[in-house]
């Protein structure tokens, strides 16, 4: 019973935001221009803040793992050419959606999510940006390259100039440069001033509970009901086959702690609201991608609880 406790406790929380900021997004006090506004603002300022708030308190020595940097890359790959092999059969007379489908299925909201959980697990991320590191540029490097083959535009092919884009957005990436400069003064610890670290602190603790909102009052409901069954397919794969195909692996190769926590939520998230901005991005209608942000993350309440709380039985988080 104190496992189960802990795992609704630990997902709930969570949860709970998403679902607070669907209903104000409803009643239009969260609408689209101020939603879009609040989560550029977290992603591009508080985000950054909050990698390098945890990041520069461990040293770099300790926080380096290159085999569970591996470990979340090939996980990535395994999932990304697992959604599609799947999509052949399942979309054969609709390829357009082939984009969509493979990116909602590989691509949740790790980055998200990992820092909610892992906040509310340890009180503490470190680990968990290595997780990040590994699988953000990944990430948008296989979500470009195979929306931009199946775009909705029948381009069939990405230009050297897109590939150029691709690469410059990547270290322009906020991300990226937080846990650049997490790891620079992981590595130095420069000795700031209090007051500059309890500025740091307090604007890195604003991304969480911001981001959540975002995502809940980014919701598009209405769409969801013409893709069921890619929708279902996608939704399965996300949140229940590939977190029991691969957490045997991670508890094989002896995960514990926050880098279970980190591993389990890159796998068993839901599906990104990214994904949907960036299948319109390159000429996708979006509309399943926003089916799959909604469904997956409906389910995952009851699917991420789930898994911690099976993690927590087998002491490994």
């Amino acid at each position: 019973m104190a496992d189960l406790l802990f795992s609704i406790n630990a997902t709930m929380p969570v949860v709970l935001l998403i679902l607070a900021g669907y209903f104000l997004g409803r009643i239009k006090v969260m609408d689209t221009a101020f939603t879009a506004a609040l989560n550029k603002f977290a992603y591009n300022v508080t985000l950054p803040f909050l990698l390098y708030s945890n990041m520069s308190t461990v040293k770099i020595s300790d926080l380096w793992n290159i085999n569970y940097v591996v470990l979340c890359m090939g996980a990535t790959l395994f999932c990304f050419l697992i959604a599609a092999l799947v999509s052949i059969p399942l979309l054969k007379n609709n390829k357009l959606l082939r984009g969509e489908f493979i990116q909602g299925s590989y691509r949740g909201s790790a980055i998200l999510l990992a820092f909610a959980f892992v906040q509310s697990f340890y009180g503490q991320v470190t680990v968990t940006s290595l997780m990040i590191l590994a699988t953000v540029p990944l990430y948008n490097l296989l979500a470009v390259l195979v929306l931009s083959l199946a775009d909705g535009q029948g381009s069939g092919g990405i230009s050297r100039e897109a590939w150029k884009e691709i690469l410059l957005n990547l270290l322009k990436n906020p991300i990226i440069i937080g846990i650049a400069i997490g790891m620079l003064g992981s590595a130095l610890q420069p000795p700031l001033p209090l007051f500059i670290k309890e500025t740091i602190k307090s604007l890195g603790s604003l991304m969480t509970p911001l981001a959540l909102l975002c995502l809940g009052a980014s919701f598009e409901g209405r769409k969801a009901r013409g893709y069921l069954v890619p929708t279902a397919v996608g939704c399965l794969l996300k949140l229940a086959v590939f977190p029991a195909l691969l957490l045997p692996v991670a508890i094989r190769l002896g995960l514990h702690g926050e880098e279970m926590a980190a591993f389990l939520v890159m796998l068993a998230s839901p599906t990104t609201v990214s994904c949907y901005v960036m299948a319109r991005n390159t000429g996708h209608e979006g509309v399943l991608s926003s089916s799959m942000v909604l469904i997956s993350t409906i389910v995952s309440s009851v699917t991420l609880t789930f898994w911690v709380y099976l993690l927590r039985t087998l002491g490994r988080i």
